[in-house]
């Protein structure tokens, strides 16, 4: 019996994930799943019932958390652009950027 027929395909989890994800930008989206492939959180040998049962859904947790890390590092930069447009005080600009530099995403 060929184990392959119980092998959730590469190309059917970007298909899967990039449609879930319908709103945003399918290249990021696929860098995202190449990513968890090149770091080993996703593997080729997927079963149908894992990808099903478990696996999909904490990689669109984990997708739906980077899409939420880049949102506020988008708002801090534009937050920063904002402040040094109105010639804030280097201080504070230099406690805004090392309190961003120190957080852990």
């Amino acid at each position: 019996m060929d184990n392959t027929n119980f092998i959730k395909p590469k190309e059917q989890i970007y298909k899967e994930i990039i449609s879930y994800f319908k709103n945003y930008n399918k290249l990021y989206i696929k860098n995202q799943l190449d990513f968890l492939y090149n770091t080993k959180f996703l593997t080729n040998d997927i079963s149908i019932p894992g990808w099903s049962i478990f696996v999909s859904k904490y990689v669109i947790q984990r997708i739906q958390k980077e899409i939420e890390n880049e949102k506020i590092k988008s708002y801090r930069r534009l937050y920063l652009f904002k402040l040094l447009n109105n010639k804030c005080e280097i201080d504070i600009i230099r406690l805004i950027i090392e309190k961003d530099i120190n957080k852990n995403y």
